[in-house]
């Protein structure tokens, strides 16, 4: 009686959660924040950042900054995809700021932010704040010999008045966790650096644990990261994350066009977290340690035994004898998350002389999402997907030319989008996933 009991509780708490999760990441009202991108006044190209809104026509809204004291006023037109440059203002020394972007529309958009320089870009969809939650890991890469500046950072935005957040600093670093409040729109900023005999010191915070009371954004990366780290050249990385409640234990890592290998990292949110990779044991975690590989050969499957974070990193030029692109990073979905239609739309770079961007997508999908895909403008989907051993796994990687394209599908399907730029530079990032409205997280 007990297990018929549990067994029955476990169905309807299953199907409780399908009911209430919502296909990507589109809602009403977002915060997001633009990270450090390299140095400041990097290259002759000024730094420039990028909203895009994909929606449905005539949807109005607005975007602000408190810093700037600028609002700018915006309606997506019959294309259902518009592109703001917003004006630029660089926030870097670790602390509080209000240097914080406010978006609201009339209806669901999906928003996409993007930070570019010449030579340094990457790209997320921002969260809407119905999905945020209280518990998050930090992520980047190991920081850059001789560049203080190039580290590991992370960006906190409260939703709310009076959030106290708790930092919990990995026991590798000697930073102190500590507590702090911050209100509705205001941000911290951190970084790897810290200081040690009147001289600025470098490390790596992946791994740091960031819990609150109230709903927070969280954007996380590196300012400039050589990813394999003893490789040139650097690049921006940045993703913004779901909360912990949202995480899983199966992941299907996709191989990039014209990379032979990617690097992932696996975060553990809990202690004895096993990672395996391909059915291979490779480490065991305990909460805020990770497992590093920059040797991921074609498509992979990564799996853990406790829900944890799954990242993989495109990687610097020199690795490939083409120098194809540069570092980016991109959040790998867990398997269970997968949705079944996204609209998304590929960023709009100011053209530049003597580049030329190319853009693609990885989708993954079962066998019978092999056969349901469908996309508008039309894709030959049957032609790129390739089965992950003998998984019930597909995944396709292929070339795209529209500036925006419309999923749907009866099987459950991902979306990783990326671009390479023929003088160095890259984007990527998750589409979206399956994700649930936020729950409350235990302070440890």
């Amino acid at each position: 009686m007990v297990r018929r009991k549990t067994t029955t509780l476990l169905i309807f708490l299953l199907l409780a959660a399908t009911a209430t999760a919502q296909d990507g990441y589109k809602g009403k009202e977002f915060w997001l924040v633009f990270p450090r991108n390299a140095r400041a006044g990097e290259n002759p190209s000024a730094l420039k950042q990028l909203v895009q809104f994909v929606g449905e026509p005539g949807t109005t809204g607005s975007i602000k900054n408190a810093k700037l004291e600028k609002v700018y006023q915006f309606t997506i037109d019959s294309s259902r995809a518009l592109t703001l440059a917003l004006d630029t203002t660089e926030v870097f020394v670790p602390g509080k700021h209000i240097n914080t972007w406010h978006i609201t529309s009339a209806q669901d958009i999906t928003v996409i932010a993007t930070s570019h320089r010449k030579a340094s870009t990457d790209s997320y969809v921002v969260l809407p704040i119905s999905l945020l939650g209280t518990e998050y890991a930090a992520i980047g890469y190991y920081p850059m010999d001789h560049e203080p500046v190039f580290t590991t950072q992370f960006d906190i935005i409260a939703t709310e008045e009076n959030t106290i957040v708790r930092i919990e600093y990995p026991k590798t670093t000697p930073l102190r966790s500590h507590i702090d409040t911050i209100n509705k729109g205001e941000a911290l900023h951190y970084t790897s650096n810290y200081m040690k005999d009147s001289r600025v010191m470098t490390g790596d915070i992946t791994g740091t644990i960031v819990t609150a009371n109230k709903p927070i954004a969280f954007i996380t990366g590196h300012s400039c990261a050589q990813v394999p780290s003893h490789v040139n050249f650097c690049d921006f990385l940045v993703e913004m994350l779901p909360h912990t409640g949202d995480l899983g234990t199966d992941h299907v890592v996709p191989k990039l066009i014209d990379q032979e290998h990617s690097s992932i990292r696996v975060v553990a949110v809990s202690d004895e977290t096993e990672v395996t990779v391909n059915g291979e044991r490779r480490s065991m975690l305990r909460r805020g340690e990770f497992y590093q590989s920059d040797s991921i050969a074609g498509s992979a499957r990564v799996s853990t035994s406790k829900p944890a974070y799954v990242m993989q990193y495109g990687q610097s030029a020199e690795v490939s004898e083409d120098k194809v692109a540069d570092p980016f990073m991109m959040l790998v979905a867990p398997v269970h998350k997968g949705m079944s239609t996204l609209e998304f739309s590929v960023p709009q770079f100011a053209k530049e002389p003597f580049s030329t961007w190319e853009h693609f997508i990885n989708v993954v999908t079962t066998r019978e999402g092999v056969d349901a895909l469908r996309a508008e403008p039309e894709i030959p989907f049957k032609k790129y997907f390739k089965q992950l051993g003998n998984s019930e796994f597909y995944v396709a990687a292929i070339p795209i030319t529209h500036t925006k394209y419309a999923l749907h599908s009866t099987a459950p399907f991902f979306v990783y989008q990326y671009g390479y730029n023929d003088t160095y530079d890259s984007y990527g990032h998750l589409c979206g996933m399956k994700a649930q409205p936020y729950h409350h997280c235990r302070w440890h």
